[in-house]
């Protein structure tokens, strides 16, 4: 009666386990189904009802972990994949490494995914996929290297072409100074050299025109003999017909001034015609 008794109880005991083991398989298989479908959402809900029945069963954190990893949440996604590796089974581990790889690269980690393929294939040597991917991602480090070099030494160039030309540009306007200095000062010789050469021109036509008035003029002595003689009616006639010495004298005067400013605009004229510019040209800088 005694051993009917605990074989009853042992009955009892196992119905409920059995029961519960089922239902947590029959709701994983249910979750994978869904996922490999693509039906994401579906499939996580599945999962999580799982996880009721057996809330610290590594592969219900590692079904999770793949379920928000498709759904791009990849940080959450490493949180149950982490959890996953409290597993003592080595499959899964090795797989829940290799997932981990996949997260890590999606999230822009490429030494840490780099890591977890390296454990997966210490576990399982002969994951083609996992080496495939190590390769890989191996590859898209030492090509982001060489584009980050590439660019440095391209900004280094670009900063050392503007340095050139910042230094040609400051060297050009030292320069410009000092030959605009140069021209002005060789253009104040040249006009030095005008002004006393005008000058004597104007005095050498000054003076023969004074020679050419002075000729015009009869001295005084031939004037009283050639003068006839006057009677004494006309003699006040006469003298108002024949100017005076100072009358003439203005007269000289003003037609000499007049004279020598003609004089002074052809000169100035002519030296324009010679040099066909202005004497302070405007530079090309």
């Amino acid at each position: 009666m005694d051993v009917l008794n605990k074989k009853h109880a042992i009955i009892i005991f196992i119905i409920p386990f059995l029961f519960g083991f089922s239902a947590f398989t029959s709701k994983t298989n249910q979750g994978n189904r869904l996922f490999k479908e693509g039906k994401t959402d579906e499939a996580l809900k599945v999962y999580r009802d799982a996880q009721i029945d057996d809330p610290q069963n590594p592969v219900v954190f590692y079904n999770i972990g793949n379920a928000l990893s498709a759904q791009g949440k990849y940080e959450e996604a490493e949180a149950e994949f982490l959890k996953a590796l409290a597993s003592d089974d080595q499959t899964l581990e090795a797989k829940t490494f290799y997932n981990l790889g996949n997260t890590y690269y999606r999230m822009g980690k490429l030494e840490q995914s780099v890591q977890m393929y390296e454990k997966a294939l210490s576990i399982d040597h002969d994951d083609e996929d996992a080496k495939y991917n190590l390769e890989l991602v191996r590859k898209k480090i030492k090509e982001m290297m060489n584009n980050q070099k590439k660019r440095q030494q391209e900004q280094q160039q670009s900063q050392d072409s503007r340095k050139d030309k910042s230094g040609e540009k400051e060297k050009g306007e030292k320069e410009k100074p000092e030959g605009s200095s140069k021209d002005q000062q060789q253009q104040s010789k040249d006009q030095e050299k005008k002004e006393p050469a005008a000058a004597s021109q104007e005095k050498d036509k000054k003076d023969e025109k004074d020679k050419k008035d002075k000729d015009k003029q009869p001295a005084a002595g031939s004037e009283q003999k050639e003068q006839p003689q006057e009677k004494p009616g006309e003699k006040q006639t006469g003298q108002q017909q024949q100017p005076s010495d100072k009358e003439m004298s203005e007269e000289d005067a003003l037609r000499l001034l007049n004279a020598l400013k003609q004089d002074e605009k052809d000169l100035m004229r002519n030296q324009r015609r010679g040099t066909g510019r202005d004497i302070y040209p405007e530079k090309d800088w």
